[in-house]
């Protein structure tokens, strides 16, 4: 029943962020994604990606925290397999840091994937 105008700055933010974080990953053509409507979490698929040394986004997500140490949840907590669950609730700085090592192990996975194919 109050003042409203915080909301919307914090609904603006988040819809920045999630903008940003969507544009930087999928900068990369082998990671796709639906932009989110609701909440503060983006559901890439990586399905692309995997294979080789990495098959499964579970695999992804245990290589990303050893070697980038970056956290997010792998999509089969949530029946996805081939999908990462990634929050934006944080500051553009570190999605910024995180998406940057997102990418470079995409990229550094790429290439075996694809030579499976």
């Amino acid at each position: 029943n109050g003042p409203q105008d915080g909301v919307k700055v914090m609904l603006d933010e988040y819809r920045r962020r999630r903008d940003a974080i969507h544009a930087w990953l999928t900068a990369n053509p082998a990671i796709k994604c639906v932009r989110p409507r609701g909440a503060f979490y983006l559901f890439p698929d990586i399905s692309e990606l995997l294979g080789g040394e990495v098959k499964t986004s579970s695999a992804f997500a245990q290589r990303l925290i050893e070697q980038e140490h970056v956290a997010l949840t792998p999509g089969e907590g949530f029946d996805a397999p081939g999908y990462l669950r990634i929050s934006y609730a944080t500051s553009m700085d570190q999605l910024r840091e995180g998406a940057t090592r997102i990418l470079r192990l995409a990229e550094n996975i790429q290439p075996k994937a694809s030579a499976v194919r």
